[in-house]
């Protein structure tokens, strides 16, 4: 719950800073107070229990979705088109990319799209076509690099597990514990009767 806590906190000392732009603080506020509360919300639900019940996926979509509509509102209240909290979908983007099953990944990123044209419509912002192109490009390559981090990270904690495991399967002189067994060991006890033609195993 760190980034939550420090992204309010960002947006609350936003209030305080010159050249905040076209921020309507009631309204500002009231988005700060829904993140507020359903980032404490979060903290105190059983992710444990939800997982093993089957329903903790559908709790973390409900929160991403919640999270996205959250920042819409904070961009259309404070400029649109011209708001510099288009930068939050970042964080969203890089959580669904990095936490999220590759396919709904790109249902998330076209909701966030989807969500910023509707703020753009309703706030009648006076924006280029080339700005718009180059913040949703962004995010896209953001959900690209957020799942291959994600990718590496989980090759990573594979390998390193498999060499933990090699090392626990290894005897006291370092090297793995290769006795035969079953029919591993018939065929080493019956190599050396092999070697011989004239004998029968």
């Amino acid at each position: 719950m760190l980034v939550p806590a420090l992204t309010v906190a960002s947006l609350v000392t936003l209030l305080f800073l010159p050249g905040r732009g076209a921020l309507e603080t009631g309204p500002f506020l009231f988005v700060l107070g829904a993140a507020t509360g359903g980032g404490a919300l979060i903290a105190l639900l059983p992710w444990k229990r939800l997982f093993e019940t089957g329903v903790g996926n559908l709790f973390l979509y409900i929160w991403s979705v919640a999270d996205i509509v959250m920042v819409s509102v904070g961009i259309a209240v404070s400029g649109g088109g011209r708001s510099e909290l288009f930068v939050v979908y970042g964080l969203t983007t890089l959580f669904f990319a990095a936490a999220y099953p590759p396919r709904s990944r790109p249902l998330l990123l076209l909701f966030t799209f989807a969500s910023y044209g509707t703020v753009l419509a309703v706030t009648h912002s006076d924006i280029q076509a080339a700005p718009v192109f180059i913040r949703l490009a962004s995010l896209f390559i953001m959900m690209i690099l957020g799942r291959f981090l994600s990718r590496e990270l989980m090759r990573q904690m594979t390998a390193e597990a498999e060499a933990r495991t090699r090392a626990e399967a290894a005897g006291p002189g370092g090297k793995l514990d290769s006795r035969p067994d079953g029919h591993e060991a018939h065929e080493a006890a019956a190599a050396p009767c092999r070697r011989w033609p004239g004998r029968r195993s």
